[in-house]
């Protein structure tokens, strides 16, 4: 009977939280990460032994036993109390306790924390690109070096150095292939690119880069040799680079001149519901600049109310019914609302710098 009440209390137990590893298959792997470089990721199995795999096989890497101090300090980042975020990791630092991988992780944190507090106050963004330039020398190759570096350029293009940020992106796009990385990171870097060149208003040498890289993702999305787990990632940045080549196009020739292209994606089945999407504000934005403003603004309401919240497009969405709103005379809501609802859902996006700026704050 003894012996039967300690199995029950054995299987009862609760699982210890485990750390995943995602593989460019798809496949997902449970266990306790010991250590985790570009070359080389080390973890303990279910039976307390060591494995080994090579870091290119790994797609990510989500740690499952953050210590109390992590944990509090990305509860406040999620949040959105900055202050209190970085202070929190940074006692993180301090305290070297929990895993092997801890204190590296709560220092990236800090790193991210100031980027995403740039997002509201820009000040901050000279200080994001310090602690990620700090943290990539610390850890030149660390498995989440990509990730710090990316961050590193999106820090250098919110405190207006966007040919720094460009030249960022493509150094590790050139780090990516030389170290015979997943071509997804490369593929990544390149749209990062882009995006910065928009932001810098090089809107015709985004243009130029978008209409080659295409392409290419599109033969690579349809190699049979892409991993299962990376083909889903080409596809996400597919959609993004379709969505920037319009707004690359929009820059240089304005809303009204662009609309044959949301056309044309909107014909086109194999496009994803993002990209229809950002389609139809196209065509929205295209209506307003005819001086059609309700029907834009009835388009984008439609658009809206078909989201889900989770879409990359849907702050842009609500910024620019926000905008029509008030152009409309606040009917039949007022603007306020739109620009409110981005802050508060989307706080680090660029819609929600400029919504801020709309209410004056």
């Amino acid at each position: 009977m003894i012996v039967t009440t300690t199995l029950l209390l054995a299987c009862a137990a609760p699982a210890l939280p485990q750390d995943r590893l995602t593989l460019l298959s798809g496949e997902r792997i449970g266990g306790a990460v010991q250590s985790a470089t570009l070359e080389e990721v080390q973890y303990q199995d279910g039976a307390g032994q060591t494995q080994t795999l090579e870091g290119r096989q790994i797609l990510s890497i989500e740690f499952g036993r953050l210590p109390a101090l992590i944990a509090q300090a990305e509860k406040y980042l999620a949040d959105q109390d900055y202050q209190n975020a970085v202070n929190t990791f940074d006692g993180a630092v301090a305290a070297g306790q929990g895993p092997p991988w801890a204190a590296t992780y709560a220092a990236l944190g800090k790193a991210k924390a100031l980027l995403a507090w740039a997002q509201v106050d820009p000040g901050r963004a000279s200080e994001a690109a310090t602690a990620f330039q700090n943290w990539v020398a610390t850890h030149p190759d660390h498995f989440h070096v990509l990730e710090a570096r990316t961050g590193l350029a999106q820090a250098l293009a919110l405190s207006g150095k966007v040919d720094e940020a460009a030249r960022n992106l493509e150094e590790l796009a050139t780090f990516a292939f030389n170290k015979n990385l997943s071509k997804h990171v490369e593929f990544t870097a390149q749209v990062d690119r882009c995006e910065v060149y928009l932001i810098g208003k090089q809107a015709q040498v985004a243009e130029t880069r978008l209409r080659d890289l295409i392409p290419q993702l599109q033969g690579a999305i349809g190699n049979r040799e892409t991993p299962m787990g990376v083909r889903g990632l080409l596809r996400s940045l597919l959609s993004r680079s379709q969505i920037l080549l319009g707004d690359a196009l929009e820059g240089r020739q304005g809303s009204a001149a662009v609309r044959p292209y949301w056309e044309s994606l909107l014909k086109d089945p194999t496009v994803s519901p993002d990209v229809r999407a950002a389609a139809s504000l196209g065509l929205a934005l295209a209506a307003r600049a005819a001086g059609k403003a309700r029907e834009a603004q009835l388009l984008m309401a439609r658009v809206v109310a078909t989201l889900p919240a989770n879409s990359p497009v849907l702050p842009r969405a609500l910024y620019y019914l926000g905008e029509l709103s008030q152009e409309l005379k606040n009917v039949p809501v007022d603007g306020r609302i739109y620009f409110e609802r981005v802050i508060q859902d989307y706080p680090s996006s660029t819609w929600a710098q400029q919504a801020r700026e709309k209410l004056g704050q």
